[in-house]
């Protein structure tokens, strides 16, 4: 998103709009926690200190460079089939954020007229980054943790066979060590 005679411009891909939308935010800050609405004062130029708009740096505001590529996110997006949840990633050895895509999300250029006032929950949580905001469990991460334990020190582990019951003992065997 860059800004040209005061007016935001958003990418010309459909894809890139809807799949960075939630991290860049909208110009009337439906997304609250969208980089547009956290840092409105940077952007516009405004100083907290001294209350000023900063004239040095540019009359019209200051600029954000984000990590989140474009391409990528939208790629995550169309990877998500229309489904609801979030797909992030990053690089782990600098820590920058590639990409943070949610769904369900809409068309900053089209917004749906009637999102608001939809009852189906087809727009629940669209106005949410979920990979910040969202209260899922993270179990899909923890199952690739265990199985790289198991894996790291199991001897023989891909010669054995298990036997899920729902739950396990820890061999207490009085019950307390039942998980």
């Amino acid at each position: 998103v860059i800004t040209e005679n005061g007016q935001r411009k958003y990418p010309g891909d459909y894809y890139e709009r809807v799949s960075t939308l939630h991290v860049i935010g909208d110009s009337k800050g439906f997304i609250a926690s969208g980089v547009q609405n956290l840092y409105s004062s940077n952007l516009i130029g405004y100083n907290f200190v001294n209350g000023i708009y900063n004239t040095l740096t540019s009359a019209e505001g200051t600029d954000i460079k984000l990590t989140i590529d474009s391409e990528v996110s939208a790629a995550a997006y169309k990877a998500m089939n229309g489904n609801k949840g979030t797909i992030t990633v990053y690089n782990y050895l600098t820590g920058q954020v590639i990409c943070m895509t949610s769904a369900p999300t809409y068309d900053v250029l089209n917004k749906p007229s009637d999102i608001d006032t939809n009852a189906s929950g087809k727009y629940d949580g669209i106005y949410m980054i979920r990979a910040i905001s969202g209260v899922f469990t993270p179990g899909s991460t923890f199952k690739v943790v265990t199985a790289i334990c198991a894996i790291e020190n199991i001897p023989g582990i891909y010669d054995k066979t298990f036997n899920c019951t729902g739950k396990y003992t820890t061999g207490k065997g009085n019950g307390e060590g039942d998980v």
